[in-house]
């Protein structure tokens, strides 16, 4: 390990960091922050010292400046390497990308060649985990996305059916067992009292009922749709997703697409105008009408 001058600057930068620090862990122990927030703050406060070292070293005259700036670049490399596995969002990012622009100023400043020789390789590295977890954190996000939308549809089954948590576990550990359909629904009816099967029933009826009075409606407002369109369009205003209209429907996403862009040609509707919109503007006008 090659000795590293302290300047003056690095020493504030380093007072800096020791003070924040101190703040956020007691933010932390103050139940203002999560230690994900923590984590993702020090990782960078670390690379901001990093970096200040690394500039500083460029306003100094010695022959070891090539040295200590890739030193302290794989320094950055293993910061990274660890906020990935720490799977912090973005700050793998953010860390790279103030590694990019420290190691430009550096190569700026101080004009050595080793550090040209250097740079394609940390380019692409550095550039590959922007990108990676600008991808990553994406798919996260989806995930996510759909996870709340899977909790939002059991909280509404279970609105509707009255079911508690502890009934819909019993349900899916009898359904788990070896007898076969009819025998499973015969056993769960069974061990569901009469509330519970009450409100299954109920509310299927209900929601059948608001099903059957939307369709029909959609019916009246566009006679020019097939029956299988006005159920993809019944769907879409229900903010489902295409995924979700195929499985619904037990159809494919290429009959489902096909079917879409047979519904906007057929109502004349662009391609750059949402197709929910569109619906459901031609469906409140009739509404509208209606009440007049």
């Amino acid at each position: 390990m090659i000795y590293q001058p302290r300047t003056r600057i690095v020493v504030i930068v380093d007072m800096v960091s020791l003070v924040l620090t101190l703040v956020l862990v007691a933010l932390y122990f103050g139940n203002r922050i999560s230690i994900r927030a923590v984590s993702n703050i020090l990782y960078i406060l670390l690379q901001v010292e990093i970096s200040s070292q690394m500039i500083s070293l460029c306003t100094q005259s010695t022959g070891a400046i090539p040295a200590l700036l890739i030193q302290e670049s794989f320094l950055s490399l293993l910061l990274i390497m660890i906020s990935i596995v720490a799977d912090l969002k973005y700050c793998p990012a953010v860390i790279s990308g103030i590694s990019i622009v420290t190691y430009f100023v550096c190569l700026f400043l101080s004009r050595e060649p080793a550090l040209l020789t250097f740079l394609p390789v940390y380019l692409v590295v550095l550039v590959g985990v922007i990108i990676y977890d600008t991808l990553a954190m994406r798919g996260a996000q989806l995930l996510e996305a759909e996870n709340l939308n899977l909790k939002e549809e059991l909280t509404d089954f279970m609105r509707i059916t009255g079911l508690t948590v502890e009934d819909i576990r019993e349900i899916m550990q009898l359904s788990k067992g070896s007898a076969n359909k009819t025998e499973k629904t015969r056993i769960l009816l069974n061990s569901m009292d009469a509330r519970v099967r009450e409100n299954i029933v109920g509310g299927v009826l209900a929601v059948k009922a608001q099903n059957d009075s939307s369709r029909e409606q959609l019916l009246t407002v566009f006679p020019e749709l097939t029956p299988s369109q006005i159920s993809i369009a019944q769907l879409i205003l229900q903010d489902k997703k295409l995924t979700e209209i195929c499985r619904i429907l037990g159809k494919t996403e290429n009959n489902v697409s096909a079917q879409r862009s047979k519904i906007r040609s057929t109502l004349g509707i662009e391609s750059v105008v949402s197709l929910k919109e569109a619906l459901q503007e031609r469906l409140d006008a009739y509404l509208l009408s209606q009440e007049r």
